[in-house]
C-alpha cells in the first residue's frame, strides 16, 4: 500500500509580504505551534473585508477558498502581521479568532496603526484578513 504523501512546502518561500499564489495568499513568515501543534507557515489572504461583526468575520474566513482552510488569525499571528506584514493591512482594527476568556460576548482585536490590542464586543464592525497555516513537517 503506497503512503499518502503531503504537499511539500518549497525550502525557500517568496520573500515576507509577497503574493505566493500556490498557497493561495501572502507569505506572512513562521508562527510557533501551539500546545505541542508543528511550527506552521502562515498565508495572509488576498481580499479582506471591512466593517462586519465578528461571527461575519469569522464565516467569511472559512468559505475562502481552498475551502476550510482559511480562519480569523489568533491574537499572536495579529502580533505576528503586525511586525512582518504591516503594508498589507490598512491602518485600522481587525478582528481576531479569539474570544475573551468569561465574556462569551466580547473578542480579541488588533489595531494595525499603533499595534495595540484590545477587546471589543462582537457586535462593533471591524476589518477581518483571514490567514492559513501550512504545517512544516
Amino acid at each position: 500500500m503506497a503512503a499518502t504523501r503531503k504537499p511539500v512546502i518549497p525550502l525557500t518561500p517568496p520573500s515576507i509580504g509577497a503574493l505566493w499564489r500556490e498557497q493561495h495568499g501572502f507569505y506572512a513568515g513562521v508562527v510557533r505551534g501551539r500546545r505541542g501543534a508543528p511550527n506552521c507557515i502562515l498565508i495572509v489572504s488576498e481580499d479582506d473585508r471591512s466593517f462586519v461583526k465578528w461571527e461575519a468575520a469569522a464565516a467569511w474566513a472559512k468559505g475562502l477558498a481552498p475551502a476550510g482552510d482559511f480562519t480569523l488569525p489568533t491574537r499572536d499571528e495579529l502580533r505576528i502581521l503586525f511586525a512582518n506584514a504591516r503594508e498589507l493591512f490598512a491602518t485600522e482594527w481587525y478582528w481576531s479568532s479569539e474570544e475573551v476568556a468569561g465574556v462569551a460576548q466580547c473578542a480579541w482585536c488588533q489595531g494595525f496603526d499603533n499595534g495595540t490590542q484590545s477587546s471589543l464586543h462582537k457586535f462593533n464592525e471591524l476589518r477581518a484578513r483571514a490567514v492559513r497555516r501550512v504545517a512544516i513537517q
